[in-house]
């Protein structure tokens, strides 16, 4: 049995990001091993995830749907999974498993590397809100053309456990220029600083709170502290 090979470094001048190369095969027992080594290489924030697979043969469904459900974690974030210089036969299993629309597939690392920053452009150009609590304290949300939904589902962009939220609880959306967080009607409510909130503009320096789970607002342009 051929041993995976992984190599990886950030992209260059690209924070949150990460560029790994793959090689050999991805059979049944080595998707345990390509899921272990990614999230020890990934950072807790990392976003922009470029995979060169030009020496990847083949890749068990078990390790297609481990990339998936990392292309949607990365996806939830503004990011994106870029697999790169993919061989066709492998192309064949992500079309006939109906997968393919939840990559990004470049012919090189280069093109990835481009596609990825203009990315991250894109989220800096737009309004987030920054976890300050939970498991995704530090990571960043962009409300660029969907609306962030929050709530106990775990379906929700941001999924929060706690007996204070509802499945589903608040959403934070973009009308033109401007951002809103709306309540959906809860018990306990959605809160900005001290205030309970129907539907609110938010502005620079907002903390929104919903259950034990804090959201700080911050407006397009804005650099993430440190």
């Amino acid at each position: 049995m051929n041993e995976l090979g992984f190599r990886s470094a950030p992209v260059l001048e690209l924070p949150d990001s990460l560029e790994v190369v793959l090689e050999g095969s991805v059979n049944p027992s080595a998707a345990p091993v390509l899921r272990e080594k990614l999230e020890g290489a990934l950072g807790r924030t990392s976003a922009y995830l470029s995979i060169l697979m030009g020496g990847v043969n083949y890749v068990a469904s078990a390790g297609l749907a481990y990339l998936m459900d990392l292309a949607a974690r990365m996806e939830r974030r503004g990011g994106a999974v870029v697999l790169v210089a993919v061989q066709p036969k492998v192309k064949v299993v992500l079309n006939n498993l109906g997968m393919s629309g939840f990559f990004r597939l470049e012919d090189s690392a280069e093109h990835a590397r481009a596609f990825l920053r203009a990315q991250a452009e894109r989220v800096f150009r737009s309004p987030r809100v920054r976890a300050l609590d939970g498991d995704d304290a530090g990571v960043e949300f962009p409300v660029v053309g969907t609306t962030i939904k929050v709530g106990g589902d775990p379906r929700s962009t941001i999924a929060v456990r706690h007996p204070q939220v509802e499945p589903r609880h608040c959403e934070i959306y973009r009308t033109g220029e401007r951002c809103f967080v709306r309540d959906l009607g809860t018990r306990f409510g959605t809160w900005v600083g001290m205030r309970k909130v129907n539907d609110e503009p938010l502005a620079a320096g907002d903390v929104i709170k919903i259950g034990a789970l804090r959201l700080a607002f911050v407006p397009p342009g804005a650099r993430h502290p440190g």
